[in-house]
């Protein structure tokens, strides 16, 4: 996703949500929330954006006020948006390290800025783990691997070992940390 910290785009829809509003939008500059990657923040004719979700293919920006009128002008908030990708990508090291450590694969995650939770499919690591597993991350980041985004055609797919495997009936972006790991992957990352 381009870091467009600005749009003017048309209201399409608005709908109630108890005391707040949903927006459908033309166009959006906001990253969704999803697959455990918080939202971008922001605001929408100066008012703040609550909760950016997609539900049955349609992007919805929440917020408190009703705004009246047929265009929204976006603004996100870049700095938020560059610590989740860093949150993101931090966790992406965290499961390739201990993957590659102990076998251990990460079942489901979620990055908060109060807090973040990898779920494993073991049912306790132990601080020895804990810390080779951060020496190991820190040692990666200071060799400074490129991460890049791509979506491979289905023989390149079939050759990549990944993190896990996606559905195999759409085009699947895979995000690799170059010499760490590929991973099927929508979220952002630095």
């Amino acid at each position: 996703m381009e870091d467009q910290e600005f749009l003017t785009t048309a209201i399409l829809a608005r709908q109630p949500l108890g005391k707040e509003y949903v927006y459908v939008l033309a166009d959006t500059n906001f990253y969704v929330e999803g697959g455990g990657q918080l939202a971008d923040v922001g605001t929408l004719n100066g008012y703040p954006v609550k909760r950016v979700y997609e539900e049955d293919g349609q992007i919805y920006h929440q917020v408190a006020k009703k705004i009246e009128g047929s265009e929204a002008s976006l603004w996100v908030d870049l700095n938020h948006r560059y610590i989740s990708r860093q949150g993101h990508t931090a966790q992406h090291l965290l499961s390739a390290a201990l993957r590659k450590l102990y076998g251990i694969e990460t079942i489901s995650h979620h990055y908060d800025l109060n807090g973040s939770s990898i779920d494993l499919n073991v049912p306790l690591i132990d601080e020895k783990m804990l810390q080779e597993a951060e020496d190991w991350c820190n040692a990666r980041i200071s060799e400074d691997h490129v991460v890049r985004s791509f979506y491979p055609d289905a023989k390149t797919l079939s050759q990549l070992t990944l993190a896990h495997q996606p559905p195999a009936d759409k085009p699947v972006r895979i995000v690799e940390i170059e010499g760490v790991e590929w991973n099927p992957c929508k979220g952002m990352h630095v």
